[in-house]
């Protein structure tokens, strides 16, 4: 077993690594997988991560690690990425920097618009994300159609026609 999945089965700090490292040289190499449960363990180090130190455990033993904690770390460091503190989100995009973009998944899970484009002569398709903001306010707007001459109205006119438009609004709205 890897010095951090030691330190975790031994409740340990993991910022103290160096020193636990240091006291236990005598050791040749540890043991075989810890005694917690796989996600209580990934969860330990990607909470870790808020210190430069365990990042830089992290990284150094990251090849080490057995195939089933890398994905629970890397599952663990996707689901907290945002909504831990900043300084652990800091942490785990580190330590992605670090491994060369090992940790943090890139897929964008924005809805899709598909568009068919005419390119150079050739029918091409394309996918492109929806703006939330946009969708939004076609939605709240959607109702809207003013008449062709309402530039050429009379404010009063233009009031009673922008009366109407939001109480249609209201009403759809509702």
């Amino acid at each position: 077993m890897s010095l951090l999945l030691e330190m975790v089965s031994n409740n340990v700090p993991l910022h103290t690594w160096r020193k636990f490292a240091a006291e236990n040289s005598s050791r040749s190499q540890y043991g075989g997988w810890c005694s917690k449960k796989l996600d209580d363990v990934a969860r330990i180090i990607v909470n870790g991560c808020a210190n430069g130190e365990v990042v830089d455990l992290v990284a150094r033993e990251w090849d080490n690690l057995d195939s089933q904690y890398r994905m629970a770390i890397t599952r663990e460091a996707n689901m907290a990425l945002g909504t831990r503190s900043n300084n652990k989100t800091k942490g785990i995009r580190r330590l992605d920097e670090r491994l060369g973009g090992r940790v943090l998944t890139t897929v964008d899970s924005r809805p899709t618009q598909r568009r068919m484009e005419v390119v150079g002569g050739r029918l091409r398709a394309t996918n492109r994300p929806i703006d939330p903001a946009r969708a939004g306010a076609s939605r709240a707007y959607a109702i809207i159609s003013l008449p062709a001459n309402y530039a050429d109205l009379p404010p009063a006119q233009k009031r009673k026609i922008q009366q109407e438009l939001a109480k249609r609004r209201r009403e759809a709205g509702e």
